[in-house]
């Protein structure tokens, strides 16, 4: 299995559940879309990624991956990350995901648990 990158580093959960909702969103459309804020995704370029798919999926609407790419272009992120190939590793990647809300699920709870270490370090002086 190849390793996927992005400016060095291993894809992460979140780009595999990227990867996974870029190569079949119909399962998310067959039920709610999922109400995550952008924020909680670590890499800025996830974050552009997922605010755009979310703002097409909440108007129950497919995530073309095309339609991204073109999107994010010119993006210094996406491209710093060689951006449609970016894309099509991560669907690659996606395409393995064999139960998107168990994804889903799992990149929530790291997502709050993210989410509250942030907070807790953000509190200190």
């Amino acid at each position: 299995m190849r390793i996927f990158t992005y400016l060095d580093a291993p894809v992460d959960e979140a780009g595999l559940f990227l990867g996974a909702v870029l190569y079949d969103n119909r399962l998310i459309l067959d039920g709610e879309w999922p109400q995550i804020p952008p924020e909680f995704f670590e890499k800025p370029l996830h974050q552009k990624m997922w605010k755009l798919m979310s703002e097409v999926g909440a108007q129950g609407k497919l995530v073309d991956p095309i339609w991204l790419s073109e999107a994010l272009k010119g993006d210094p992120d996406f491209e710093a990350a060689e951006g449609v190939r970016y894309v099509a590793d991560l669907i690659d990647l996606g395409s393995e995901v064999r139960d998107l809300q168990s994804a889903l699920v799992g990149l929530t709870v790291k997502l709050a648990r993210l989410t509250n270490h942030r907070a807790r370090h953000s509190l200190k002086p």
